[in-house]
C-alpha cells in the first residue's frame, strides 16, 4: 500500500511519521513550503527516523506555495485532494483539534484522508512521545507559525507547544 504524510516537522507530522516508517508500506512525505517551514529540520528529523527505525524514508516532495495564509490552506486541500485521488491510497495528515482550517474543510470527508489527532490536543500527543520514549525526537519537532529558526513564543502553534511541554511536567 502507498502511503503519503504531510509532513511539516511539527509534533504531529513527526508522530505520525515515526509510527508510519515502522509500517510495511510505501511511504512518501510532502510538504508545502511556507515561511514557516525549515528544510534542514526536515532532513535531520527524516534521517533520525531513517537511522532509528532503520528504514528508507525520502525527503519530502515539496510544494511550492505562496506567502499569504489563503493560498497555503487552498493549495493544501487541493494537493490533498490530488494526492488522494491519484497518488495515494492513504494520506495522512497531523492536524490536531486547534488547527484552524480543520472544522469545516471538505477533505475531511473523503475517505482516504486520515487525521488521527483531530480530535485531541496537543498534550495529549506530547503524552504520547513521553510514553513511547521519544522525547529526543519531540525536542527536534518545530511548532512556530512565525519563525522558521528558533520559536516566537507569541503565535498559536507556540503557545500552544508551551502549554502542552507544562501539562506534562516537560
Amino acid at each position: 500500500m502507498k502511503v503519503g504524510l504531510f509532513f511539516t516537522g511539527g509534533v504531529e507530522s513527526t508522530l505520525l511519521l515515526n509510527r508510519l516508517s515502522k509500517e510495511d508500506n510505501v511511504l512518501q512525505l510532502y510538504t508545502v513550503l511556507d515561511p514557516s517551514i525549515n528544510l534542514d529540520r526536515i532532513e535531520n528529523i527524516v534521517t533520525y527516523i531513517n537511522e532509528n527505525n532503520n528504514v528508507s524514508v525520502n525527503f519530502p516532495f515539496t510544494i511550492p506555495v505562496k506567502n499569504t495564509k489563503e493560498d497555503k490552506d487552498r493549495t493544501f486541500i487541493r494537493w490533498a485532494l490530488h494526492l488522494a485521488k491519484v497518488e495515494v491510497d492513504m494520506l495522512y495528515i497531523g492536524s490536531n483539534e486547534h488547527m484552524d482550517h480543520l472544522p469545516k474543510r471538505e477533505y475531511l470527508n473523503n475517505n482516504k484522508i486520515v487525521l488521527p489527532f483531530k480530535g485531541l490536543q496537543k498534550d495529549r500527543i506530547i503524552e504520547m512521545y513521553k510514553n513511547e520514549g521519544l522525547l529526543e525526537l519531540l525536542n527536534m519537532t518545530h511548532s512556530c507559525f512565525i519563525d522558521k529558526i528558533s520559536h516566537c513564543s507569541k503565535c498559536i502553534g507556540c503557545v500552544e507547544r508551551t502549554w502542552a511541554f507544562e501539562r506534562n511536567n516537560l
